[in-house]
């Protein structure tokens, strides 16, 4: 297993706490944590899902965790980029990759399947042209289809066709257009991607996520009473008291004197000129 540039991380979402995890070398059990991203592929696409991987890795005490966000990371001019794991759905790449990397053979089977299978797909043109507004595509292949579409020179279409698989023996590359292609199917799992890809940016430079953000905006309030609907009771009691009082009205006629009166504090009373002591007799004589 060469050096590379990927890391597979388990972040808990309640602490932000983020462990980078081992990838173990088959073949001489060295254990690194900066590898290919074949590498990985291959650890995580034994596993059904991320669920079934969080699992495994409790129950193996890699974390100490279940509310957990699995993720791949990898610096791109400075900035650190994310990439979603591949699961069991996509095991194919598994047996494409061998421990370089460099380039995928062109002639090994599983390749020749996915890379029929993406231009099947590039043949429907809203997918096209998702993948020509994706910014995950590097530009030369997007290049490449847009050529390849656009002319109507046959020998021209299969000079594009061979410079795209040509692009498409580039793992990442390859990686990235099947990824594109299942979101394009899937808008909500894109959605979910951008939310965690805003909380993980947040977590790495220790800014609130947008999870914590919710719970402070509904925490800000301060002074919060011990009886909360005995507080609500008593502040409209004074706001009606109060209204009363600006419209000139007696303030007793609009008190339920069985009930509401007792909900006046001395200083909400005192603001309104009520005399609590004459109202409390005012009441002794009213229920005899």
């Amino acid at each position: 297993m060469d050096d590379g540039l990927y890391s597979l991380v388990a972040r808990n979402t309640d602490t932000n706490e983020f462990i980078v995890l081992p990838i173990e070398n088959e073949n001489t059990k060295e254990k690194k944590y900066k590898v290919n991203l074949s590498s990985i592929d291959k650890l995580t696409t034994f596993f059904n899902d991320e669920k079934h991987l969080i699992e495994r890795l409790y129950q193996n005490k890699y974390i100490n965790f279940k509310n957990a966000d699995i993720f791949i990371t990898y610096r791109n001019n400075k900035e650190i980029k994310f990439l979603e794991p591949l699961y069991k759905n996509l095991n194919i790449f598994r047996y494409m990759s061998k421990e370089t990397e460099v380039k995928l053979n062109q002639k090994n089977e599983y390749f020749i399947d996915l890379h029929d299978t993406v231009f099947t797909k590039l043949n429907d043109k809203n997918i096209r042209n998702y993948i020509l507004n994706s910014y995950n595509i590097n530009l030369k292949i997007k290049n490449d289809i847009r050529g390849m579409y656009n002319t109507k020179d046959l020998k021209d279409i299969n000079e594009f066709k061979k410079s795209i698989i040509n692009d498409l023996t580039n793992y990442k590359s390859l990686r990235d257009m099947v990824t594109e292609i299942l979101e394009y199917s899937n808008p909500l799992k894109k959605a979910e991607r951008l939310l965690k890809n805003e909380d993980r940016t947040r977590a790495l430079n220790n800014e609130p996520t947008k999870k914590e953000e919710e719970f402070l905006a509904r925490t800000m309030n301060i002074n919060i009473p011990t009886n909360y609907e005995e507080n609500i009771e008593s502040s409209k009691t004074y706001e009606e008291a109060d209204i009363y009082k600006k419209e000139g009205k007696e303030i007793r006629k609009m008190i339920d004197l069985d009930d509401i009166i007792y909900g006046l504090s001395d200083d909400e009373a005192l603001a309104l000129g009520i005399d609590k002591r004459k109202m409390d007799e005012y009441v002794g004589k009213a229920k005899r």
